[in-house]
């Protein structure tokens, strides 16, 4: 039960000179729910307890005695309980102070902290490369409290002003993120970036490059002579695979008595897992790459797979006369199963690893390994016989 005591300096002194043996709170008899909690580990502290209007009760914490003195402390929560009388809050109070002083920089340091570093989000370097290139510079300093509708929308423009319009939506999303998780951490009080206009979706045009048949022989011999970067490339328009997902792929993925390569769900994009089926030219091409690293494609670094493959792309393209990315290849593999080979498109959706949404398939939860392994089988033949002739 809470003790009542006439503070004096010297009572107060006496206090917490004798801890007691459990958390003890001491309270002013002549200032209502002003106290003073003693710890067994000698720390004294001032506090002061209140109920709202509407029956809410709080507590704030005053500091720590002798640094804080008594006459300061009592000051403080009379202040605090005058502000209660008058239907103030005093931990609201104090929150929308701390959010004055909180500047942009101080909330992008803490999202990347405690949000994206956290989570190992994989845009965390695309993020980190807007925020410190065309964000930061522009709003770093100004606090939160002055954030507004213009001076956010001025970054969105001046980095379109560039002809940059794709980035300044990527930008923006990105800055999104991080206030809306800042919103939800109180660290602001309003949300003004819900009218900030964006170049919009139009500026994202679709890539539509593709293969053309006659190129498929030039690009592998091209690639036949690239090394583990060719062979990279290779895997990704044999398997139709995303470029990250054959980048890290790893022998203990790979069974050859069953003969499927696993992409474990945290590995893939969507995260869904997906079997990819050995078919002949694919088998063969890892057959001829197994080495003693853990990675099929391992880097410089043996224990990290290979980080930088666009020069050798570009040599590639370089000498077969293409210009394709890695994700073109992928595209290059379901546009030929469906257009060459007949394959149905929502196979080809499933050998894509595409996540579907549809009611439907929430309750279908049928593999597919057999159609998808007919319709790899397929790409491989007809693959194999174009680039042999």
């Amino acid at each position: 039960m809470p003790k009542e005591h006439r503070f004096t300096q010297q009572r107060v002194t006496a206090l917490a000179a004798n801890p007691p043996e459990k958390q003890t709170d001491y309270y002013e008899q002549t200032t209502p729910n002003f106290g003073l909690r003693l710890n067994p580990g000698g720390s004294a502290t001032f506090f002061v307890a209140y109920r709202l209007k509407n029956g809410a009760k709080g507590r704030v914490t005053l500091g720590r005695y002798p640094i804080i003195s008594l006459k300061t402390a009592r000051a403080d929560a009379q202040r605090i309980l005058l502000d209660v009388a008058r239907g103030i809050d005093p931990q609201a109070h104090r929150r929308s102070a701390r959010v004055r002083a909180l500047t942009v920089n101080d909330l992008a340091q803490q999202y990347f902290a405690e949000y994206v570093d956290a989570h190992e989000l994989k845009s965390a370097r695309q993020q980190r490369g807007f925020f410190t290139r065309d964000i930061l510079p522009f709003l770093g300093s100004v606090p939160l409290s002055e954030l507004d509708r213009q001076n956010l929308q001025s970054v969105v423009d001046q980095i379109a002003a560039r002809g940059s319009k794709v980035a300044a939506n990527r930008a923006f999303a990105y800055l999104r993120a991080a206030l809306n998780w800042g919103l939800r951490k109180e660290m602001l009080e309003a949300n003004v970036w819900s009218a900030i206009q964006t170049p919009g979706y139009r500026a994202e045009t679709k890539r539509e490059v593709t293969l053309k048949v006659k190129e498929l022989r030039p690009f592998w011999d091209a690639c036949q002579e690239q090394g583990l970067v060719g062979r990279l490339h290779q895997l990704v328009l044999l398997t139709a695979a995303r470029p990250g997902e054959v980048r890290n792929m790893r022998w203990d993925q790979i069974d050859w008595d069953d003969n499927y390569w696993t992409i474990p769900r945290e590995d893939s994009k969507n995260a869904q897992s997906q079997r990819v089926w050995l078919a002949p030219l694919t088998r063969r091409l890892l057959e001829d790459l197994q080495n003693d690293s853990e990675w099929v494609f391992p880097g410089k670094d043996p224990t990290k797979p290979i980080q930088e493959y666009k020069s050798g792309r570009s040599r590639i393209n370089l000498q077969a006369g293409t210009s394709v990315t890695a994700h073109d290849l992928r595209r290059t593999a379901a546009t030929m199963m469906t257009g060459e080979l007949d394959v149905r498109r929502d196979i080809v959706a499933k050998i894509l690893n595409h996540t579907d949404r549809s009611v439907t398939a929430v309750y279908d939860r049928a593999s597919y390994d057999r159609p998808k392994r007919e319709a790899w089988e397929a790409w491989n033949a007809y693959l194999t016989e174009t680039i042999s002739h």
